[in-house]
C-alpha cells in the first residue's frame, strides 16, 4: 500500500469516528483545550494568533479567540483563495466570520489580510488524526501543507486525545507542527518523520 493509499484510508476511518463523537464531550474536552493552549508561553507571548473555524467533530476554539480578542491580540482566520491557496485574515469580531467554502465559516474577502512581522505568533492547526511526532492528515486539500513551510511562529496542533495516535505515515511535503494540545496534555514532539 502506497503513502497515497495508506493516508485515504486513514482519513476514512477517522472521518467516520469524528462523526461518532459525542457533543457533550467535543464541548468539555474543547474547553480544556482552549485552557491549556491559553496557558503556553507561545500563546500569553503571541501578538497574532491564527485560528481556525471548527467543522464537526474538531476542537472549538471560539474560547481562546474570544480570549485573544479580549487581550487586544491580533486575531485572524483562514480563507481560502483562488489556486488552492489559504491567506488568513484579521477579524476584530467573531461576528465578521461568514460560511466560505464547504461552509466553514471565514472571513470576507475584503477583510485585512494577515502578515507576518517578526512579532511572536501562534497558528492553532485543525487536523482529522495526528500522532506523536507532529505528523497530520487533514482533509486532503492541502492548504496547511503549503502555509506552514513559510511560516516563522508556533504551529501547535489542536486535537482530542482519541485522535493522537503514536505514528502516520508521512511525506516529503508533511510538515509537523512543534506543539500537540489536547484536553489531557502537551506533547512536544521529538523529531520530524
Amino acid at each position: 500500500m502506497t503513502v497515497f493509499e495508506e493516508k485515504a484510508a486513514l482519513r476514512e476511518k477517522y472521518r467516520a469516528l469524528r462523526r461518532g463523537t459525542d457533543p457533550a464531550a467535543a464541548a468539555s474536552a474543547s474547553e480544556a483545550i482552549c485552557a491549556r493552549i491559553a496557558s503556553l508561553a507561545a500563546f500569553r507571548y503571541a501578538s497574532s494568533v491564527l485560528l481556525y473555524a471548527a467543522m464537526p467533530g474538531e476542537p472549538d476554539l471560539t474560547a481562546l479567540a474570544e480570549k485573544a480578542l479580549a487581550e487586544g491580540k491580533t486575531v485572524a482566520y483562514p480563507r481560502s483563495e483562488p489556486g488552492g491557496r489559504m491567506t488568513f485574515r484579521v477579524v476584530r469580531s467573531l461576528r465578521e466570520l461568514e460560511p466560505g467554502l464547504y461552509g466553514i465559516p471565514a472571513p470576507s474577502e475584503d477583510a485585512p489580510l494577515w502578515e507576518e512581522d517578526g512579532k511572536p505568533s501562534l497558528c492553532a492547526v485543525p487536523g482529522l488524526v495526528f500522532d506523536r511526532r507532529g505528523t497530520r492528515i487533514g482533509h486532503g486539500g492541502g492548504y496547511y501543507d503549503r502555509f506552514l513551510p513559510s511560516y516563522h511562529g508556533t504551529a501547535a496542533g489542536a486535537v482530542f486525545s482519541g485522535f493522537l495516535i503514536p505514528r502516520l505515515p508521512g511525506g516529503r511535503y508533511d510538515i509537523p507542527v512543534g506543539l500537540l494540545v489536547t484536553e489531557k496534555e502537551v506533547v512536544i514532539p521529538r523529531g520530524k518523520k
